[in-house]
């Protein structure tokens, strides 16, 4: 059977339409909200995780990047001049492994970040041991906190950062298993482009308590060891949740301009001089 013209240029047309709607489908992903404050400043830092990409929102630094799952790809979005910069993980680990030429470029362009990675490693790792051994104790002090009954505990870390943790006695769930991803995410963004999602500490924190069936919604540390509640810093788990998104949120803008990484530069012009 012949279709007339008309009926065939309506049914490419509706096929077209269908694809384009199938595109900018929403999707599913697990949104995340904390609050990061210390004496000078206070920021948000919003978290958007799918199976194979995560994108992080730092609203305050007009920043935010985009994380691929399967290509270990960084892409960060400079949001006050629309800019965009693009690095592959394992491709800077070849190249610092190759050489220490860049291996003293990092240091040189984040001396205060690179104390804490060895980018040599195939999976860098903090200094801050992820298992420290806290001594943790239960205080009288209890209040609410984003929605959470939440009961004082103490950790005292010899050798190391006394923290302060605002647990519910329960475990949120998908809470570990997000921030799990995040701690990967966050060590080459810190690295690279110097540029953490959030404080090591936070990470520590849920590991240590998570065995105790604990969750912590707010930690402190920092300061003396009678510090002011202001001395402090605090980071706060204001909102999790399950929500639909555009799965434009995961790509660059069409009108961003392409820019190069400082610490990168080098690693790119010995990239073309192979090609």
């Amino acid at each position: 059977m012949i279709l007339p013209r008309f009926h065939l240029l309506t049914v490419l047309a509706l096929s077209l339409l269908s694809t384009f709607a199938a595109d900018d489908a929403p999707i599913q992903a697990q949104r995340m909200e904390f609050y990061l404050r210390d004496q000078v400043e206070a920021k948000r830092i919003i978290i958007y995780l799918t199976p194979d990409k995560i994108r992080v929102e730092q609203p305050e630094d007009k920043f935010a990047f985009i994380y691929d799952v399967a290509t270990k790809t960084y892409t960060g979005l400079e949001l006050r001049d629309a800019h965009y910069w693009s690095f592959s993980w394992p491709k800077v680990q070849a190249h610092v492994q190759s050489t220490k030429r860049y291996q003293r470029r990092l240091q040189d362009l984040n001396i205060e970040g690179f104390a804490s990675y060895d980018i040599t490693r195939p999976d860098p790792t903090p200094t801050l041991p992820e298992s420290p051994q806290f001594i943790w104790r239960t205080s009288e002090g209890k209040k609410k906190i984003s929605g959470y009954e939440c009961q004082l505990w103490l950790g005292d870390n010899r050798g190391g950062k006394d923290l302060e943790a605002w647990c519910v006695e329960q475990r949120v769930g998908g809470l570990k298993e997000n921030l799990d991803r995040i701690k990967e995410v966050n060590e080459p963004i810190a690295l690279v482009a110097v540029r953490p999602v959030m404080p090591p500490e936070f990470f520590v924190a849920v590991d240590s308590l998570y065995k105790a069936q604990v969750t912590p919604v707010e930690i402190a540390w920092g300061g003396t060891k009678n510090a002011r509640d202001d001395d402090k810093v605090r980071l706060t788990l204001t909102s999790i949740q399950t929500k639909e998104v555009s799965p434009t949120l995961f790509t660059v803008p069409k009108t961003y301009l392409p820019t190069k990484l400082l610490a990168l530069e080098g690693i790119a012009e010995e990239d073309k001089e192979k090609k």
